[in-house]
């Protein structure tokens, strides 16, 4: 695209290299997200040609995303590849594309993971196991377990990230699955419960991980919820129908787009490890033994269901 002047912005990359502001570059990614979900699968059986239409909507988006990340800021100023991609999430986000939005989201999460792994391998600590995701075979080492730990005890300033590395690095073994790594990590937290109520706050956070990874199907940030909370809600309403656990009146009667705008995803931060499991155990809809719903997700619907 050249409608834009934009030679005098940079991008910085996640390796911190600087290079020129390419608008092709976003139209490609979301034209990708359009054609391939989450797991880089075909989105729909056979021609992978986008239509007419497709194609006015993907440069909308890159217009969007574009004058987000630029019109704000002076010329020469640099733009961090994550601002630009937390801006083609809005864009296809307030366009109503919930699926494809989803799909990028959870995309970038399993990028991240996989870019954590690799560090691991790049970077080997003094012991270096690989673990079981999938079909793949990825090397982790006390890096990546930290960045799990670091993630759970973020806003909770009296736990200690040390005590549950090293119990984590002392459970774990080469070969474990990784659903494995998120119970050692969980179980070394939750051990340190009684010791300080603090780590009550770190393992909800750390279950509510393992939470979402089933949900969704990929262990995503606390910050990319504010994203897909809405999406989730959406999604949840229609598998529950389909399954007969919910009310078809709930789609008919509700705007559950504005609806899911209005969960506020911080509001899991004040879970602790009892209530939450609580909830997980008696509470959320389940599918085929899949839980279909997240926190504010379950509070929302029960809230409608109310109402009927």
């Amino acid at each position: 695209m050249n409608k834009y002047d934009l030679s005098n912005f940079r991008v910085i990359r996640r390796s911190g290299q600087s290079v020129g502001f390419d608008a092709s570059k976003i139209r490609n990614a979301i034209a990708n997200a359009f054609l391939k979900d989450a797991e880089g699968q075909p989105r729909r059986r056979g021609s992978l040609a986008l239509s007419a239409s497709e194609h006015e909507k993907i440069d909308r988006f890159t217009e969007q995303a574009v004058i987000a990340v630029t019109g704000h800021k002076t010329a020469g100023a640099a733009i961090g590849i994550e601002e630009i991609q937390d801006q083609v999430e809005l864009a296809l986000m307030r366009a109503g594309e919930h699926e494809v939005a989803r799909d990028y989201v959870m995309f970038r999460a399993r990028r991240a993971e996989q870019r954590n792994a690799a560090q691991a391998v790049e970077h080997p600590a003094e012991q270096s196991i690989a673990m079981i995701d999938g079909d793949e075979r990825q090397l982790i080492d006390c890096h990546f377990i930290t960045g799990l730990v670091m993630e759970a005890c973020e806003g909770i300033p009296e736990a200690n990230l040390e005590p549950i590395i090293e119990q984590v690095m002392r459970d774990i073994y080469d070969g474990i699955p990784r659903e494995k790594v998120d119970e050692a990590v969980l179980l070394a937290s939750r051990s340190l419960i009684e010791l300080d109520p603090a780590y009550g706050l770190v393992t909800a956070q750390i279950f509510l991980r393992m939470v979402r990874r089933e949900v969704l199907g990929v262990a995503v940030s606390p910050a990319e919820m504010s994203m897909l909370y809405p999406i989730q809600l959406i999604d949840m309403v229609e598998q529950g129908i389909e399954a007969g656990r919910l009310d078809p009146r709930l789609q008919t009667q509700f705007d559950l787009s504005r609806l899911g705008a209005a969960l506020r995803p911080e509001r899991d931060m004040q879970f602790r490890y009892i209530g939450l499991q609580t909830l997980y155990d008696r509470y959320f809809i389940h599918v085929e033994d899949r839980r279909i719903e997240l926190p504010q997700t379950f509070f929302g619907s029960t809230r409608l269901c109310v109402e009927l």
